[in-house]
C-alpha cells in the first residue's frame, strides 16, 4: 500500500471512530432496536392487557400510570436509531440509490402486508376514509378509502411510521445539509426542532405523516448528532453514575407526567395548531433521555445478553410489521381466550411476551422459507 493510501486509511479511522462489529454494524445500537421493538409492542397491549391505553389519566394516579408513560412512544427510539444509522452509513451516498433501497425493504414490505389488510377493512365497512374525516360514511369511494389507509396507515397498529418515515427519507438532502453545517447554525436548527415539537404535538392517532414528520424532526437530529459525537459521548454514556442519573431523570419525568400533569401517553391533538389537552409535553425530552440511557446501558452491560438481544435485534422489522396482526387476530378471539390476573403490570407482560414470541415465530418462519426474497416480504 503507498504512504498516500495508508495516509487516506488513517484520516479515515480518525473521521469514523465508531467501533464496528461486522458492515457498519455498532453493538449497543443495534441492541437498542432490541430494546425498542419490545417497547413498541408492549406500549400496544395495553388493550389486551386490560389496560386504559388513553393518554389522561382519569382516576388516582399510580405505578402502572407511570410505567405506561416510560413505555408509551417507544418509536420514538426507532426515529433516533434511525438517524444514528443514517449518518453512520448512508450519509453522502446516492440520493436515488437510498431510496430505490429503502422502497425494497420498507416500501415493498408495507405495500405486501398493509394493502390486502386496507383491503379489507374497506370492503368489510370497519373504516371508512369519509367517516375519520367529514364523518360520514355515504358514498364511499374504494380508491380514496384505500388511499387515504396506505398514505396515513391506519389500517394496521404501528403502519403510520411507514409514510411518516420515508418523509424523513425524502429529507435525506436538507440531512445532509445539517450534517455539513458548522456547529452554531446545526445547533439552531436543532433547537428550532425541539421547540416546533413542543409546539405541534403529535397528530391524533398518528394520522397526519406531515404532522408527525415536524413532532419528530428533532428526534432523528439527535440520532443524527450522536453519531457525530458517538465517541465522546459514550465515554461518557457507559458511566454508571451517569446511566443512573439518566434512569432517575426518565422516571422523575414521568412521575411528573402522571402526578404533576395527568397524563401517562403521548400529548396528541387533531390537527396542526389545535389546543393540546395538557399545556407540557415531557414526552419529547423523556424520549430524548431514555434513547441515551439505552445507549449507555447496553454498551456497558448489553454484552451479558449479547446474543440474545442481536437476535431480537434481527427480526425487529418484521415484528413491527407483524404484531399489530397478532394483536388484532386475538383481540377479535373470544373473552375466555383473554384472561387476565387482575395484576395490570403482571398482565402486560404476559400479554406483551406473548405478542413478541408469537411475531418473532412468524418473522423467523418467513425468513426461513424465503430467505433473502423475506425483506422484500417483512423487511427482515
Amino acid at each position: 500500500m503507498t504512504d498516500a493510501a495508508l495516509s487516506m486509511e488513517a484520516a479515515a479511522r480518525v473521521a469514523d471512530p465508531v467501533p464496528r462489529r461486522g458492515r457498519d454494524r455498532v453493538d449497543h445500537v443495534e441492541w437498542m432496536r432490541a430494546v425498542a421493538i419490545l417497547l413498541v409492542v408492549c406500549g400496544h397491549c395495553y388493550d389486551l392487557a386490560g389496560l386504559d391505553p388513553a393518554g389522561l389519566v382519569t382516576g388516582a394516579p399510580g405505578l402502572t400510570d407511570v410505567v405506561q408513560a416510560i413505555v408509551t412512544g417507544g418509536t420514538a427510539v426507532f426515529v433516533f436509531i434511525s438517524g444514528f444509522l443514517y449518518r453512520h452509513v448512508f450519509f453522502g451516498r446516492d440520493f436515488a440509490g437510498f431510496m430505490a433501497g429503502k422502497a425494497r425493504v420498507v416500501g415493498l414490505p408495507y405495500l405486501t402486508l398493509g394493502i390486502p389488510i386496507a383491503l379489507y377493512e374497506v370492503l368489510s365497512g370497519h373504516y371508512r376514509f369519509e367517516l375519520l374525516r367529514l364523518g360520514t360514511v355515504e358514498g364511499g369511494n374504494l380508491f380514496l378509502d384505500l388511499s387515504g389507509l396506505l398514505l396515513t396507515g391506519r389500517m394496521m397498529t404501528a403502519y403510520w411510521y411507514i409514510p411518516f418515515v420515508f418523509l424523513l427519507f425524502l429529507a435525506s438532502p436538507l440531512v445532509d445539509a445539517f450534517v455539513r453545517a458548522k456547529r452554531g447554525p446545526r445547533a439552531a436548527v436543532f433547537l428550532a426542532l425541539v421547540a416546533l415539537a413542543f409546539v405541534v404535538h403529535r397528530p391524533e392517532y398518528n394520522l397526519d405523516p406531515v404532522h408527525s414528520f415536524l413532532y419528530f424532526a428533532h428526534v432523528y437530529l439527535a440520532g443524527v448528532l450522536f453519531r457525530e459525537y458517538h465517541e465522546p459521548a459514550m465515554a461518557w454514556l457507559r458511566r454508571a453514575p451517569v446511566i443512573a442519573l439518566l434512569a432517575g431523570a426518565v422516571v422523575a419525568l414521568a412521575f411528573v407526567q402522571v402526578f404533576g400533569l395527568g397524563y401517562r401517553g403521548n400529548v396528541e391533538v387533531a390537527r396542526l395548531g389545535a389546543t393540546a389537552p395538557v399545556a407540557l409535553d415531557l414526552m419529547i425530552p423523556q424520549k430524548l433521555l431514555l434513547a441515551l440511557l439505552l445507549a449507555g446501558l447496553l454498551a456497558r452491560w448489553g454484552g451479558i445478553a449479547a446474543r440474545l438481544l442481536s437476535r431480537v435485534a434481527q427480526t425487529s422489522f418484521g415484528v413491527f410489521f407483524l404484531h399489530g396482526v397478532v394483536i388484532t387476530l386475538w383481540m377479535r378471539l373470544p373473552g375466555a381466550l383473554r384472561p387476565l390476573s387482575g395484576v395490570p403490570l403482571l398482565d402486560l407482560a404476559l400479554y406483551s411476551a406473548a405478542v413478541f414470541g408469537a411475531s418473532h415465530l412468524a418473522a423467523t418462519l418467513v425468513v426461513r422459507v424465503f430467505g433473502r426474497r423475506s425483506r422484500s416480504l417483512i423487511g427482515c
